[in-house]
C-alpha cells in the first residue's frame, strides 16, 4: 500500500493513488530515474543515500532530481489547463 494513503483506504482511494503511481513511473523509461523517485520521493531517502544506492555521484542524482521534478511539474500542469 501507498504511504500517501490513509489507514483504512477506500475503494475509490486506490484507485487513484495506483493511476497515479503508474502514471509517474511510465514517464521514464531509464531505471535509475525509477529507483530515483521511489527513493526520494516515495520513500523520503536522502539524495546522497540514493546516490550510494545507485552507485552515482550525489551531484549526478541531484541534476537527475531535478530533471524528474521539471518534467512532473510540466505534466502536472498540463493536466490542469482546461
Amino acid at each position: 500500500m501507498h504511504w500517501l494513503l490513509p489507514h483504512s483506504p477506500t475503494k475509490e482511494e486506490k484507485e487513484i493513488a495506483e493511476f497515479c503511481i503508474l502514471n509517474v513511473y511510465n514517464q521514464f523509461t531509464d531505471p535509475i530515474d525509477k529507483l530515483i523517485i521511489m527513493g526520494v520521493f516515495e520513500l523520503g531517502y536522502t539524495q546522497k543515500f540514493v546516490a550510494d544506492l545507485v552507485r552515482r555521484r550525489e551531484q549526478a542524482v541531484s541534476l537527475r532530481v531535478k530533471k524528474i521534478r521539471t518534467v512532473l511539474k510540466t505534466t502536472h500542469r498540463s493536466y490542469i489547463k482546461p
